[in-house]
């Protein structure tokens, strides 16, 4: 029997369609067991964070009322060591170096489910 890895992950982006997207890409990678939860706000997805373990963090730069970066810097403030991994639909050179410098990756939203799939066992394997 073929014991596969689980994480507990969680996916923070104000756009219902985009959060279900990106479950269904990471419920469907088959080389680990991914716990997917969502969060529609920043204020939600830091509750969760303080009261809950995550492996990784899925996090939209582009929240409405509060920045995605803002909601990094306050993770950053309680949780040092949790992998963020930036959805932004802009280009990555956009990025602040806050940004680059605390998430250990970016996806940009268009990218298909398969390339998408790649970069996520990529970054999951990546040491720590």
């Amino acid at each position: 029997m073929d014991i596969k890895p689980n994480y507990r992950v969680l996916i923070v982006d104000d756009h219902e369609l985009n959060r279900d997207k990106i479950k269904y890409i990471l419920e469907d990678i088959r080389q680990f067991k991914l716990e997917v939860i969502t969060a529609e706000t920043g204020p939600e997805a830091l509750e969760l964070l303080k009261n809950e373990q995550f492996y990784m963090i899925f996090l939209d730069l582009n929240l409405g009322k509060v920045s995605g970066e803002d909601v990094l810097k306050q993770i950053r403030r309680f949780n040092k060591h949790i992998k963020v991994v930036i959805l932004t639909a802009a280009d990555k050179e956009d990025l602040s170096s806050y940004v680059k410098k605390e998430s250990i990756g970016y996806i940009h939203k268009s990218v298909k489910k398969q390339p998408f799939q790649e970069i996520v066992i990529q970054l999951i394997n990546k040491p720590e």
